[in-house]
């Protein structure tokens, strides 16, 4: 599938949670998105400067943000489909990784700060990539496997699928 193609694919489908997504298609999509964010951040860094004021996420890349949310978790979805894996993994692991973090952080960190000296933010900051890494490294790994061949319980493969 073609970077456009990809595009096109998932936001035709932007709110579909059912069906297969190829490897081409969701990377191509990401990347898509990403590129876009941060030409967004780009253009209001260069506005903020010339305007003098604080630097900061503005009103386009919150739009494109909000915009993109559903349509790249679908295709997320779609795509742990493909291989195989429950949609809802996705989810999980997207938006578990910062809960868990904080949840680890509240009920037992505190007390490391009387052992280290340290503040809950120190803390924060050791926990935290440990936490994002240990949710995110499973999710890419499967992310990045060839799909099932053949049908699986989601459809059938993308590529033995002809338009």
């Amino acid at each position: 599938m073609s970077f456009t193609d990809a595009i096109r694919s998932c936001l035709a489908k932007y709110v579909t949670f059912t069906g297969r997504a190829s490897r081409s298609e969701f990377w191509w999509f990401t990347l898509a998105v990403i590129a876009l964010q941060q030409l967004a951040l780009l253009t209001e860094t260069a506005i903020n400067a010339a305007a003098g004021t604080p630097d900061g996420r503005g009103l386009l890349s919150e739009a494109i943000g909000l915009f993109f949310f559903l349509p790249s978790v679908a295709a997320g979805w779609r795509r742990l489909h493909d291989i195989g894996r429950p949609g809802w993994w996705f989810l999980a692991l997207v938006l578990g990784a910062p809960i868990f973090a904080l949840i680890v952080l509240q009920l037992g960190l505190w007390s490391l700060r009387w052992v280290l000296d340290a503040g809950p933010a120190d803390i924060f900051a050791v926990i935290a990539p440990v936490v994002a890494v240990a949710c995110f490294a499973p999710l890419v790994y499967w992310l990045s496997r060839p799909s099932e061949p053949g049908l699986n319980k989601h459809g059938p493969n993308p590529h033995e699928v002809t338009p």
